[in-house]
Formats: C-alpha cells, structure tokens, sequence
C-alpha cells in the first residue's frame, strides 16, 4: 500500500485575534499583503500594485514565510551551516526578529501558527536527543513541549481546534487522535488505513464540523478524490474529483472551508480552478507545460476569500540546461483575472485581513 502526505504551506486554519497591526515600523502597510521568499530573503509586498520590500536582508538562506494570524509577526525557516535550520519570528511592528532555536536546537518541521498565535514546531534540543513539537510565545517564551517524535509524522500533521488548546495529530500517517496540549487526553479517532484500504494522505481539518479532509488514489485511474470524514461518527462524503485523465496534486480550503481551489495535472496542461456550492469554475491554464506550469506548492485563499495565491514555473529551455524560475501569482476568484507579483515563492497572505 502507498501512502503519501503532502506537507502543508502555510497555517491551515486561521482566526484572526487582537489589534491589526497595519502600519509596521519600517512604513509598510501589512494590511491585505502577501509575504514569499526570493533568492534567500524574505518578502512582502501589498495586493495589489505594492512595491516588495525585503525584511531579512541578510546572506542567510531565508525560506518558509508564515503570517501571524494578528499580523503583527512572520515566522519563517533560516538554514544555517552550524546548528540549522533555525526558526525566525520577525516583528513588523519593531522591525526586530528573533531566533528562536538560539538554544543550540535545530528545527525539524515547520514552522506554523496556533488559531491564537503561537508557534509550534518540531525541535531536536539538544542535537542528537530525541524530536519533539514545541509550542512557544512569538518571543521564544512559554516554550513547551507537547509531543514526542514517535506521536507525530510532523507539524504538518497537527490540526489544532480554535481554543488553541486541543488538537488532532496523525501517527504513522494513517491513525489520528486527539488530545490537548498538556497531554491529559489521548482520545483514539479512528485507523484511516481501515476505512480506506488504499493510496491516502490526511490533508486538513475543519474545526467547525470536524471534518477531516482526504485525498485518495482509485488504483490505476488517474484521478483522485477528496473525502470529508466526520470526526465524531466517522461518515464521510466526496467534496471533489478530479477530472477523468487528470492528477489532482494540489488543493486547498477558504478559511470559511465554503471554497476549494484545486490544481489538477495531466501530460497534456494542468489547470487551477475553484469549487463552490459544487460548481466548479475553471480559472487558469497553463497548456503548454513546456512553457510554464504551477508548482508543487500549495495555492492559498486570501482571508476575504476574493483571491488565491499559487506559484508558477516559468521554464528557459534556450541553454543546453533544463532550468525554470518560480513566479507568485495571485488570481481573482470572481473575474478570472491573474496579477503576477513576481518573482518567488512559497507566499502566504497577512491573516488580518479577515
């Protein structure tokens, strides 16, 4: 049997809490902005027309932005040559940013974000001692940890509920259970191996409905299925399939889950399109992949639900090398119509906005 996740990009649930902070020190409106990684640093820029401004500006390997769900920080990965990768939490507000792994760790998985803004990854402290999920304030205090490296396949596989107490985490990528950060409950949810019985990867999680969201393979036919799994009574019902011909490798919920954007592939184009109320629209196609196609990267939704956020290849084929560029795009989910941020990847929008 294969099993496969595909890591999540950026915070899959987000609630946006305390005062916005719209203006950051270094005189950038944060408000309705896109943050990305380009050449090792890190971005932001505002949607639409902004001009980027870099935030790191340093000759370390910056990568992995995440916006706060307030707005007022970024966290994002730093690969360094000794004790890295790092974690980084940048403050717009005072342009500062701290280390978070300084204590000679190293970061494993992540990092993500809390509904209530904390930030939560996999840490190796000391190195050579055993991984665990830590859970920290934006200022490195509070520093807890709340699962061992045998409960978790990663970071990408913890949901939390909007409490930012209890959450879901997957076990050897087919059990899920749920319990609480102090580790008081450890509640079995169900072998997702059993009720499948073929190719799956948990995807994301509705806290509202407690719904778990699955992706499934059908055997040889190349196109996949989207399940909702209920939590509670384990029903489950198809929320999407692919069309017949075509892998779906990329998809992603609106924060109200009452959208979907997927990306689907096959060897002739790949298209990006939005589902809603069970009509889907397609939105963009790329039909000449020798030319340009989207990334493996997760497209995401803006607070508003307005607009999605995805990354392209943009290839050169003219040197007797294979090479590609990857572009931020962001296309309006009523119009169709596609604005290119430039050139990066890995974007995530300010959760504030919502």
């Amino acid at each position: 049997m294969k099993m496969w996740l595909i890591p999540t990009i950026g915070v899959l649930i987000m609630y946006s809490i305390g005062c916005k902070n719209n203006i950051t020190g270094a005189g950038i409106n944060s408000e309705k902005s896109i943050c990305y990684s380009k050449s090792s640093n890190i971005y932001i820029t505002q949607f639409p027309g902004g001009t980027p401004h870099n935030i790191s500006q340093g000759v370390q390997k910056d990568n992995n932005p995440q916006w706060s769900p307030n707005g007022r920080f970024i966290v994002y990965n730093r690969s360094l040559s000794v004790f890295g990768p790092a974690v980084i939490v940048y403050d717009l507000q005072t342009t500062n940013e701290l280390v978070l792994t300084s204590d000679g760790g190293m970061a494993k998985q992540g990092p993500r974000w809390t509904p209530n803004g904390k930030v939560f990854f996999a840490y190796q402290r000391p190195i050579g001692s055993p991984i665990g999920t830590y859970l920290m304030n934006p200022d490195g205090t509070d520093k807890k940890r709340i699962l061992d490296a045998v409960k978790t396949d990663s970071t990408t596989s913890i949901y939390f509920y909007p409490d930012s107490y209890t959450f879901l985490y997957v076990l050897n990528y087919t059990k899920v259970y749920k319990t609480n950060i102090e580790g008081t409950i450890n509640e079995f949810v169900g072998d997702f191996e059993q009720i499948f019985g073929e190719s799956f990867a948990i995807q994301d999680f509705n806290p509202g409905t407690e719904e778990l969201f699955v992706s499934t393979n059908h055997g040889s036919n190349e196109y996949y299925t989207i399940w909702a799994i209920n939590v509670k009574d384990k029903g489950r019902a198809i929320k999407y399939q692919s069309e017949n011909g075509y892998t779906l490798f990329q998809f992603a919920f609106s924060h109200d889950f009452s959208k979907l954007v997927a990306i689907e592939h096959s060897d002739s184009a790949d298209y990006l399109s939005i589902v809603q109320n069970n009509v889907k629209k397609q939105l963009v196609c790329y039909a000449n992949r020798r030319v340009e196609d989207f990334s493996w990267l997760r497209a995401g939704f803006s607070p508003d639900g307005n607009n999605v956020v995805f990354t392209k290849h943009l290839y050169d084929l003219s040197g007797p090398w294979f090479s590609w560029t990857d572009y931020v795009c962001v296309v309006d989910v009523a119009t169709g119509e596609l604005h290119s941020i430039g050139e990066g990847t890995t974007p995530s929008w300010n959760p504030s906005l919502n």
